[in-house]
């Protein structure tokens, strides 16, 4: 099968490999759609980071070269030795990891933090290829209202759904965004559902205006006296919540600047530098400072609920769809430009 093979930093090959043997409850799944996230663009330029490479994952067993790719719809083809054949041609999306199940933290409920936790894309062979493997017990189903363009969109409508649920708002909230991508705008969706009032944050015109259109009650250019536009909108108060989705050296500054006093800012960007900064100000006004890494099952699901009933549109954030083979040339070549208009490119094994 044609698969597009991870081998270390800016090394990925176009290559013909076997399609995979599936193991006991394993499902073997033809790619209909798999998305290009930032995070495969980062691995490619900065990595390995997060792809197993110095030693196999201890669940899955692998490690470099591998096929990446981890936002997947697609097709069930084959169950092992013909079990649960019903299933055989649903339409489904991943569950995306494969965890201990014994750990404190898969006991609780928590299992986006197993200490072996496997992500498809990184710890197994993912959706940049023809067909995968992938436990039957970590796919979801999708209604047929929902089509695999749109359920493409699950899995950073998961992590949305995961950083929504860590703010924990209450009614009358008013939410900051910063960062009107991909998962920035879904957020925003997200919280419009809640009837919560939102500000989205971001240096570009035209993610701001989506954000407009998706429901932010208020767009503000980052670069233009944010605070004090701030203090105007929430009588002096600040924001209630802050949810950062940029991931920029100053958003998480920007963040605690805005929140209010004893306020919740929520950090669910991935940080590419480190970088300095006054924890007193986190002290003194008693700000709750939460981390949301990923996602849970019960994400996906509730994803695949809020796509299904258009509670989250993402027609709009589908910027183009390619083959496997264009992947490089022309998926991460445009993702990697410094000024892009693009949310998703869609690949189509």
């Amino acid at each position: 099968m044609k698969a597009m093979v991870y081998y270390g930093n800016q090394d990925i090959r176009f290559e013909n490999i076997p399609e995979p043997k599936l193991k006991q409850s394993e499902l073997k799944i033809k790619v209909d759609y798999c998305g290009i996230c930032a995070t495969d663009i980062e691995e490619y330029q900065y990595g390995p980071n997060f792809i197993s490479h110095e030693k196999p994952n201890n669940l899955t067993g692998k490690q470099l070269p591998l096929v990446t790719g981890h936002e997947i719809t697609g097709t069930v083809v084959e169950t092992f030795n013909n079990e649960n054949p019903e299933i055989i041609g649903q339409k489904v999306v991943l569950f995306g990891t494969i965890t201990c199940e014994k750990c404190s933290y898969c006991k609780s409920g928590m299992t986006n933090q197993c200490p072996d936790m496997a992500t498809v894309g990184f710890c197994q062979n993912g959706g940049f290829a023809e067909y995968l493997s992938w436990p039957i017990k970590n796919t979801v189903q999708i209604p047929k209202n929902l089509n695999s363009k749109i359920a493409a969109f699950s899995e950073p409508t998961s992590v949305a759904h995961h950083a929504v649920m860590k703010s924990n708002p209450k009614p009358d909230d008013i939410v900051s965004v910063i960062g009107a991508g991909t998962i920035g705008i879904i957020i925003i969706q997200i919280l419009k559902s809640m009837n919560l009032k939102v500000i989205s944050i971001d240096k570009d015109k035209n993610k701001l205006n989506l954000a407009k259109k998706m429901g932010a009650d208020w767009v503000l250019e980052s670069d233009k006296e944010i605070s004090n536009k701030i203090n105007e909108i929430t009588n002096y108060k600040g924001c209630d919540i802050a949810i950062d989705c940029a991931g920029a050296q100053s958003t998480p500054k920007l963040c605690v600047e805005t929140v209010k006093t004893s306020g919740k800012v929520i950090l669910v960007a991935i940080y590419g530098e480190k970088f300095d900064f006054d924890f007193n100000t986190i002290v003194s006004r008693e700000i709750k400072i939460v981390g949301s890494l990923g996602y849970n099952k019960i994400d996906v699901e509730s994803a695949i609920e809020l796509l299904s009933s258009k509670s989250v549109k993402v027609e709009e954030m589908i910027s183009e769809i390619i083959q496997l083979e264009q992947m490089i040339d022309v998926g991460f070549k445009k993702m990697m430009q410094a000024e892009k208009d693009i949310y998703r490119i869609l690949v189509s094994p």
